[in-house]
């Protein structure tokens, strides 16, 4: 239905339930990006669930959306040539610099609500 300020509304409600899905957090995290668009508070976001959930399953999902968000967030800082633009990625690997600009060692999905596959 496309209706994301709904759909947070919902799931936030849902956080009340003990019973829960552990994944509803990072749902209502990319609907939160998805409505606002603010990469740093994504970040943020996910970067804290990662730190306290259990779920091994979703920490490992967290952490491919950590450096997906990490790489977005420096690639345009690099490739638009800002000033303090970190160098390495999330694992500390550097980016590659070629003629075409500057690109990640690791291929990533961005970060967003629906994946190419998913679609």
């Amino acid at each position: 239905m496309q209706d994301y300020k709904n759909a947070l509304k919902y799931y936030k409600k849902l956080l009340n339930f003990s019973n829960a899905p552990p994944y509803v957090k990072s749902l209502i995290s990319k609907l939160q990006y998805k409505l606002d668009g603010d990469i740093d508070v994504a970040f943020f976001m996910v970067e804290e669930l990662y730190k306290t959930t259990k779920s091994k399953t979703l920490k490992n999902k967290l952490l491919k959306d950590l450096y997906a968000i990490k790489a977005t967030i420096d690639l345009k800082c690099l490739n638009t040539m800002q000033s303090n633009c970190s160098k390495n990625d999330y694992f500390g690997n550097k980016y590659l610099k070629s003629k075409r600009g500057w690109k990640s060692q690791i291929e990533f999905e961005p970060y967003r609500l629906f994946n190419k596959k998913s679609r």
